[in-house]
């Protein structure tokens, strides 16, 4: 186990901001890759009953609903291609990644995503996979429509560009992640080197976000 501050990880387990990302780096420094199993070796993953004891064993913090929900989420984007297959988990996986909220409403349904939402969740699923998969043309039409909904609802108020909302908002959350890795005692070359880094998503080659830059 990596000798992480108990205190720190504690509190960012308890904190419903806290990102994906931080979440699976104290889980991996904790229990390791196990937490994934072992297809291969028909080695289950780790029952998530088990790993929120674990966790509070060792921390003497309980972990949130929403941080549960996005350790959940970036589990099964790690473990499946289903984020890039699945617009139903491509739904749900972007809705828990930003606020910890599964999207699902009384009658069932999920809620509609927004961009930030989506843009978002394509970061951190890119940050954390070792490869790239093309998504489905349904995913693709969805983050289409979603962008060029939203874009038209922003025309004419006080946030007028979206580009520039979006930009904005993912430096703001890309801040706050490194933030959490400093905490929890990542390297600094490692947190330059992802900084320097351009994993913006949603990009084409000219900077502009669009559909054919994912």
């Amino acid at each position: 186990m990596k000798d992480f501050d108990r205190k720190a990880v504690g509190d960012l387990l308890e904190d419903p901001d806290t990102t994906a990302t931080a979440l699976l780096v104290i889980v991996l420094g904790s229990y390791g890759d196990a937490v994934f199993g072992d297809e291969e070796q028909g080695i289950p993953p780790m029952d998530p009953l088990e790993l929120w004891q674990n966790l509070k064993d060792d921390y003497h913090a309980q972990t949130c609903e929403e941080n549960e929900n996005r350790l959940n989420a970036i589990m099964l984007a790690l473990s499946s291609d289903a984020f890039y297959d699945s617009e139903e988990a491509f739904t749900a996986i972007a809705s828990s990644l930003e606020d910890g909220d599964l999207g699902d409403t009384v009658t069932g349904e999920m809620e509609p995503l927004t961009v930030p939402e989506i843009l978002w969740a394509i970061y951190e699923v890119e940050l954390n996979r070792d490869d790239k998969q093309d998504f489905s043309p349904a995913i693709v039409a969805l983050i289409d429509q979603t962008m060029t909904t939203e874009a038209a609802d922003m025309e004419g108020s006080m946030d007028g560009n979206p580009m520039s909302y979006w930009e904005n908002f993912l430096s703001d959350k890309r801040s706050q992640l490194m933030q959490e890795l400093r905490i929890l005692g990542v390297d600094e070359k490692m947190i330059s080197s992802l900084m320097m880094h351009d994993l913006t998503p949603a990009m084409d080659d000219q900077g502009n976000y669009t559909p054919e830059g994912i």
